[in-house]
């Protein structure tokens, strides 16, 4: 008697295309609108650790 995992199931199930307004329309719909209204914040570039060496 097996597992149960024998069977593959060989049909590919087709993912529809990405839709970014929808998704757009999602995330305001949950209230992301609000979400840095002024855009991402004017941060200076982190400056490289020296502890770390990858030679």
């Amino acid at each position: 008697m097996g597992t149960g995992g024998e069977k593959a199931n060989s049909e590919q199930k087709e993912k529809p295309p990405f839709d970014p307004k929808a998704w757009r329309a999602r995330l305001d719909a949950l209230g992301a609108e609000d979400f840095l209204p002024e855009g991402l914040p004017d941060e200076p570039p982190v400056e490289p650790d020296a502890s770390i060496s990858f030679d």
